[in-house]
């Protein structure tokens, strides 16, 4: 199969699943919520205990 005789139905469930080989798609998909979630999070101060907090370098010693 290549790009110019490729098909995508995005309704076929079980077609994609079998084509995500890798979990790109599950990945990519996922990934604005993560965002978003992180975002809510950052508004509502939820993370303003690790605002500013740096994580030293594992090579730094």
């Amino acid at each position: 199969m290549n790009a110019i005789g490729a098909t995508i139905d995005i309704d076929d469930t079980e077609g994609l699943i079998a084509a995500d080989r890798d979990g790109l798609l599950r990945a990519a998909s996922m990934a604005g919520a993560q965002v978003r979630a992180t975002a809510a999070a950052s508004d509502e101060g939820a993370l303003d205990s690790i605002r500013g907090a740096t994580v030293p370098a594992p090579w730094s010693g």
